[in-house]
């Protein structure tokens, strides 16, 4: 038995490396640091990063591009005109325009999902987003919120907008803070949720690497998976959980771990994947042997970020 595949690679990849290619990169044994939210962890430097997103403060963070705050301005005010002229589509879901505002200094437009059609139109939860530009870069933020949870909310996005920095993919900037693909937030813990995706160019060999952090006294996490009697069990980062490993089907190696928040500590849970899809798993440049390597490496490098 194996714990549950909650991480699960997104994205089929149907192209493949020679035999030779793939093993010259697979035999180097060298690997590379990546930041993944407030977690440092070694992965092979031949993988590369197909994705890394997620959420602080409950907004989701998406880089743009270069421009200033003038260009920022730009995007927003294109942003208003589109939405009263009902031409965004979220998803392939139609949106409503509701409501320009501020917060701070941020300039903000919220909007509905359009049920009009439907014969009603809820006027909760809704979205709300800006665009902040720093340091030349663009970035756009956007969060749901609700009445209950709007005066929360705004001080969270307002939050990130201050403390979001352009980072380049691979750099590991000092100091406290949460480490997106391409943006680095320098701000105290608070609630996150992070994951990362890498492959082996070409192959269906990767990794998957998820945290998620909720402040004292908030919501229990999930840690079904940690604790469980399912595997055998692990610490990983000074965190409690189970490993297991499936050379069955496929390869497929696996650890959760975590702790729930109390009413003065953090709660934490991390999700580590290993998995091997070629139809001949195991053979080389990724051998039974060779997956062990990579699995060991990755779970003993695993350390939060200080």
């Amino acid at each position: 038995m194996i714990i549950q595949r909650k991480l699960r690679p997104l994205v089929l990849w149907l192209t493949a490396f020679t035999l030779l290619g793939s093993m010259a990169m697979a035999e180097t044994g060298k690997t590379k640091t990546h930041c993944i939210g407030r977690l440092l962890v070694e992965v092979p430097e031949e993988f590369e990063v197909l994705r890394h997103d997620g959420t602080v403060r409950e907004t989701r963070i998406e880089r743009i591009g270069p421009g200033t705050e003038r260009d920022a301005e730009r995007l927003y005010e294109e942003r208003v005109r589109a939405l009263r002229n009902g031409e965004v589509s979220i998803d392939t879901v139609k949106m409503l325009y509701r409501d320009v505002g501020r917060i701070g200094a941020l300039r903000t437009v919220s909007m509905l999902i359009d049920w009009t059609d439907g014969g009603f139109q809820p006027q909760e939860p809704w979205r709300e987003e800006t665009y902040v530009s720093s340091e030349g870069t663009i970035f756009h933020l956007e969060t749901s919120m609700d009445n209950g949870n709007a005066d929360a909310a705004r001080s969270d996005i307002q939050a990130v907008a201050d403390a979001i920095h352009p980072r380049t993919a691979g750099d590991i900037p000092a100091g406290e803070g949460t480490c997106l693909e391409h943006a680095f937030l320098n701000l105290p813990q608070g609630r996150e949720s992070m994951g990362a995706l890498f492959r082996m160019p070409g192959s269906i060999v990767g990794i998957e690497v998820g945290l998620t952090i909720v402040p004292p006294g908030e919501a229990k996490l999930e840690l079904e998976g940690a604790e469980s009697n399912i595997g055998d069990p692990i610490e990983i980062a000074g965190l409690r959980g189970r490993v297991a490993k499936d050379y069955g089907s496929e390869h497929f190696f696996y650890a959760t771990v975590g702790q729930q928040a109390s009413q003065n500590d953090f709660g934490y849970s991390i999700d580590l994947s290993f998995f091997d899809r070629r139809a001949d798993f195991g053979s080389a440049p990724f051998t039974r042997k060779d997956a062990d390597h990579i699995w060991d490496t990755l779970i003993q490098s695993v350390r939060i970020k200080k």
